[in-house]
C-alpha cells in the first residue's frame, strides 16, 4: 500500500498509468470527498482518441466505511473471481490474455471522512471495520500482486508515515555525510502526539508501507 499526502493534482499519474502499453491498466477509483476528475483527465487525454483507456475506469463511492468495505468486496470478485473468464483459477495471480498482464491500481480518497462519519454511527464498530478493509485489501494483494493500492491522505492524518518519510531523509543524508568525510551528527527524530488515533495510522501498521514511487512501475 501506498500514501499519497496533501491536494496534489493525480490527473498526470492517471493519464501516465492508463497510456501504459507493456500491460493492461485498470484504475479503480473510490472516493468519499470529490467526484471523478473527468475534465481534468480529458484535457490531458482525449476521451475520443482513448475510449478504451476510459473504459477500462470504474468510479465507485463511498461515504462510509460500510459502503467501502462493498466497494472492496466487488472489486475483489470483479479481479480474483472474474466469472466471464471461464477458465480463470481463483488462485491464479493476475490474468494475461494474448501477453499481456492486467494490473489494477486501487485509489482511495477520503478514508478519514469514511472513518469519521462510522464514528458518528458506533465508534467501536468504526475500528473494526477499518481493521476489516484494510485485512482486505491485504488480501487482495496477496491474492493478485498485480494490484496496487494507493490512499490520499492529508499530512495530519498521516503522521506515521511522515515520520518514515523524515527518517529516510535523514538516514539519505548520513550516508552522504559518511561518503564525504564528515562527522557523523545526531539527529532529531519526528516526534508523533499520541493523544488520538489517526486514520493514517492503520495502512502503515497493517502493511510493509511502500514509500512515494512511481505508481505503475
Amino acid at each position: 500500500m501506498e500514501i499519497r499526502l496533501g491536494e496534489e493534482n493525480i490527473c498526470q499519474d492517471f493519464v501516465l498509468y492508463m497510456k501504459e502499453e507493456s500491460f493492461k491498466p485498470h484504475l479503480h477509483y473510490i472516493s468519499a470527498i470529490s467526484s471523478f476528475p473527468i475534465s481534468k483527465l480529458t484535457e490531458i487525454l482525449p476521451m475520443s482518441e482513448n475510449k478504451e483507456a476510459y473504459d477500462r475506469i470504474n468510479v465507485l463511492s463511498a461515504v462510509d466505511l460500510q459502503e467501502l468495505n462493498a466497494c472492496i468486496k466487488q472489486l475483489y470478485q470483479r479481479i480474483i473471481f472474474n466469472t466471464t473468464a471461464k477458465d480463470l483459477n481463483t488462485e491464479q495471480t493476475s490474468k494475461i490474455q494474448n501477453g499481456v498482464e492486467d494490473r489494477h491500481w486501487l485509489y482511495i480518497d477520503g478514508i478519514q471522512t469514511m472513518f469519521q462519519l462510522s464514528q458518528l454511527q458506533d465508534q467501536v464498530q468504526a475500528h473494526a471495520a477499518l481493521n476489516n478493509s484494510l485485512l482486505r485489501l491485504r488480501l487482495l494483494h496477496k491474492k493478485c500482486n498485480s494490484v496496487k493500492v494507493m490512499f490520499q491522505l492529508p499530512k495530519t492524518e498521516a503522521p506515521e508515515y511522515v515520520r518514515h518519510l523524515r527518517e529516510r531523509e535523514e538516514d539519505e543524508a548520513e550516508r552522504n555525510r559518511i561518503a564525504n568525510g564528515r562527522d557523523r551528527h545526531s539527529n532529531k527524530r519526528f516526534k508523533r502526539d499520541n493523544t488520538g488515533i489517526l486514520i493514517g495510522d492503520y495502512p502503515v501498521s497493517y502493511t510493509h508501507l511502500t514509500l512515494p514511487t512511481t505508481p505503475y512501475v
